[in-house]
């Protein structure tokens, strides 16, 4: 085992070893003991971390396990930072704690993209439609984009609305004509055109 620290016991340091809990109690004399609890092993999914406690005689106590938090994975045991395994890659979110693969980070859904790690919400890094280029709307029908340059540009003659995630062929609105505005808003028309 690797040691990872001393605590003070009365006047003697103790090394702390890996997966070892000392714990501290009082004797019937009111003289202090030390005991070494058996391993805990934390499940996938889940981190532990040595934290220090301060009592009358000094010590150091181990919590218990933590689920790993949003935006990162727990692939193996005795994890004992709260970053566990590593973040979920680009493009991928995570918005729930406790995951234990890679596998379990979600794609960011299509119409968005995501440019780091660890993300921890469908909305990722951001939105294609944020992108407005010379007058140009973006969007895109692919999930787990990395950048927002993965966007495409909406086709000509159609709005951004018509470009968003979920691009259905049957709900695409053509974008008006200056001529076919001037007929709508002469009331020669209805709102909106029909094709």
């Amino acid at each position: 085992m690797i040691s990872i620290g001393l605590f003070l016991l009365g006047l003697v340091c103790i090394s702390a070893q890996s997966n070892e809990w000392y714990n501290w109690y009082d004797t019937d004399n009111g003289e202090g003991d030390a005991d070494i609890l058996p391993t805990l092993s934390c499940p996938k999914g889940h981190f532990r971390r040595l934290k220090t406690k301060t009592y009358e005689q000094g010590g150091i106590q181990l919590d218990g396990c933590i689920k790993c938090p949003i935006g990162v994975y727990g692939d193996s045991t005795d994890l004992t930072s709260s970053e566990c395994t590593a973040p979920c890659p680009k493009g991928y979110y995570n918005d729930e704690e406790g995951i234990t693969s890679i596998d379990d980070c979600k794609p960011c859904p299509p119409g968005t993209f995501g440019d780091e790690e660890g993300l921890t919400d469908s909305s990722c890094s951001g939105l294609c439609s944020d992108l407005n280029s010379r007058g140009r709307q973006y969007f895109s029908t692919e999930k787990a984009l990395t950048n927002i340059e993965d966007c495409q540009i909406c086709p000509p003659r159609y709005n951004h609305h018509s470009c968003k995630a979920n691009l259905d062929e049957s709900q695409e609105v053509k974008q008006m004509t200056f001529t076919e505005m001037r007929i709508i808003a002469a009331g020669r028309a209805a709102y909106p055109p029909l094709w």
